[in-house]
């Protein structure tokens, strides 16, 4: 987890890199037995720092078991790019609890609790029909200030890209990419009624690689340009 400083982190998928911004609290989740490449560069002046909590064998043994989870079946996702509260909170806690020099029982019933929440949030065996949608469209929220892929936002949600669009079009019968740009651009319209930001940075911030990309993407939805639009809305 980044605890200090902003960098533009990106890990290799198998065919690609796929990178995100990762600022305090932003945090990549990776499974046992994995050794995932990663490079990333430092934004802006601030040293970049970080926190890593690795988790044994035997805690996450003892919480499936808790949980009537079979350990054995169980997959946990590799979570690239994620923000979660429970776990950052917790992160914390462990790191004052570091520097006071807290008790053993301390930091072992964090460990528990982490191992609950990792399992009960980010294993396959975690998702059940029913809390599919909302999870699918909520990766989706959170995809849209980030430059991703549909294979990431399929792999944060659990599901293979097919899944993924059967879910996406029955919620909102849209395909996947066109939902994602239409977030998008409403989270763009949003920023340019309400803020002085530049329409370049805007479009960054809204998940857009490049200002052309923005600008054509939003001319489609709206009609007009990100400028004129912010003009007939002062």
């Amino acid at each position: 987890m980044v605890t200090g400083g902003e960098a533009f982190l990106e890990s290799w998928e198998g065919q690609g890199w796929s990178g995100a911004e990762y600022r305090p609290g932003t945090m990549a989740l990776i499974s046992p037995g994995r050794a995932p490449r990663y490079r990333w560069r430092v934004l802006g002046p601030d040293p970049l720092t970080t926190a890593h909590i690795l988790l044994p064998h035997d805690v996450i043994r003892t919480a499936a078991r808790e949980l009537g989870l079979d350990h054995r079946a169980m997959t946990l996702r590799d979570t690239p790019y994620l923000s979660d509260a429970p776990i950052a909170a917790t992160t914390h806690a462990l790191l004052d609890a570091g520097r006071t020099h807290a008790a053993d029982a301390y930091v072992h019933s964090a460990a528990a609790f982490l191992a609950m929440h990792v399992l009960t949030r980010y294993s396959a065996a975690s998702v059940a029909a029913d809390e599919l949608t909302p999870r699918v469209l909520t990766v989706f929220g959170d995809g849209v200030g980030r430059n991703t892929s549909l294979r990431e936002l399929a792999a944060l949600a659990g599901v293979g890209e097919a899944r993924l669009a059967q879910v996406v079009r029955e919620a909102t019968g849209q395909s996947p990419w066109n939902h994602l740009i239409s977030l998008r651009i409403t989270e763009a319209k949003r920023l340019l009624a309400t803020t002085a930001l530049p329409v370049t940075e805007i479009g960054y911030r809204c998940g857009f690689a490049t200002p052309s990309h923005f600008a054509a993407s939003f001319r489609r939805a709206v009609g007009t340009t990100p400028t004129r639009w912010r003009a007939t809305t002062a």
